[in-house]
């Protein structure tokens, strides 16, 4: 080895540790798996290259390569972090805390090894109790590490603890707010402890997916959202429906007053009163989106056809309702059937949708950020 070996190989070590913290992945792991072909007994080398593979979700390579690190130098406390990371994308939690415990062992003044103790044992719903004591380790020993406050967040969360949970995740975000995992952890939470409405969290959800549009969580949670505000639709088609009955005499409910047809003059204001109520609803929502929300929409339609009924549902209500209105009807008896036929399978879209929606969370949080 030359004696400029050893500073080459620190360069190219730094130029690899730059390039994973860019993104750039794919060059990294080419780099990083000629430089641990020249090294294998570099511990570092091999960490970084263990990272590298579990941000391109190769977790089987994630996990080997870990693996070597620890076996290249079992005192390298980095590498159980790293070890334990991988252990539990492959949720194999009992290894990863076991892992954990080790990075803890060797370097307890460090906070991220009480950070991946808390990450590996909150996953266990027996193991919050230890897990919420390792992320108040991790804030006492870096009380500046966005990462610190943001697990134990995660684990007050995870305990259904939300003041505390929502506490936490400021103080991730006010140390690095420009994290997008962070942020958009801190809205969920704003919206649990209802602190955002639907819209005003919609949008800073949108607003965070443009900055890290990979982000598959921020990505459910916004069609989460979507589906919650075309869900809105259903219900104001229903009370639109409801003008629209009472306008068009539908039920008796006296003797002159229900002579057929109803007046023109009655449906017109009725049908005005309809229109403007759809037209300011929907003004109201997407005014306060931000631009491209409407693709959004229409894409999440396309996808889903749970999401899909929604929108339809709500537009075949309205269809009813405008039926009954613009057509000087003078048998009672179509009226009535039109009106059935216009809530029944709104209200049914309703119920199976809702029914659906049961089986899942319709929010979730960001579980890590680097």
């Amino acid at each position: 080895m030359t004696p400029d070996a050893p500073n080459a190989l620190a360069r190219e070590h730094e130029r690899a540790q730059t390039l994973v913290e860019v993104g750039r992945l794919d060059e990294a792991a080419v780099l990083l798996g000629r430089l641990v072909a020249e090294s294998p007994d570099s511990a570092s080398l091999w960490f970084e290259l263990s990272r590298c593979r579990l941000e391109q979700r190769d977790l089987a390579a994630g996990l080997s390569a870990a693996q070597e690190a620890v076996t290249a130098d079992p005192q390298y406390a980095a590498g159980y972090y790293v070890l334990s990371k991988a252990l539990c994308e492959l949720r194999q939690y009992p290894a990863a805390v076991v892992a954990a415990r080790e990075g803890v062992r060797l370097a307890p003044e460090a906070a991220m090894s009480h950070i991946m103790l808390a990450r590996a044992l909150r996953r266990f719903s027996d193991g919050l109790d230890d897990a919420l004591v390792a992320a108040r380790h991790a804030v006492e020993a870096e009380p500046d590490s966005y990462l610190a406050h943001f697990e134990l967040g995660m684990v007050f969360a995870a305990r259904r603890d939300g003041p505390e949970a929502l506490r936490a995740m400021r103080e991730a975000v006010r140390i690095d707010p420009h994290n997008p995992g962070a942020r958009a952890n801190l809205a969920v939470l704003e919206r649990g402890e209802r602190q955002k409405n639907v819209i005003e969290f919609t949008g800073e959800q949108m607003r965070t997916l443009a900055e890290d549009p990979q982000n598959v969580v921020l990505l459910h949670n916004i069609n989460a959202n979507l589906h919650r505000l075309l869900r809105r639709a259903r219900w104001i088609s229903l009370v639109c429906l409801l003008l629209a009955v009472l306008a068009a005499r539908v039920f008796v409910t006296g003797d002159d007053a229900t002579a057929l047809p109803a007046p023109l003059g009655t449906r017109l204001y009725a049908l005005a009163v309809v229109a403007s109520l759809v037209s300011v609803c929907w003004w109201l929502t997407f005014r306060r989106l931000p631009s491209g929300a409407w693709h959004s929409v229409r894409r999440l339609c396309r996808r889903s056809r749970l999401v899909r009924s929604a929108p339809l549902a709500a537009a075949w209500c309205l269809l009813g309702a405008a039926l009954l209105l613009v057509v000087p009807w003078t048998d009672r008896t179509v009226l009535q059937l039109i009106t059935h036929l216009a809530w029944v399978p709104t209200v049914v879209a309703a119920y199976v949708d809702h029914s659906v929606r049961k089986l899942k969370d319709p929010f979730t949080l960001y579980a890590t950020v680097r």
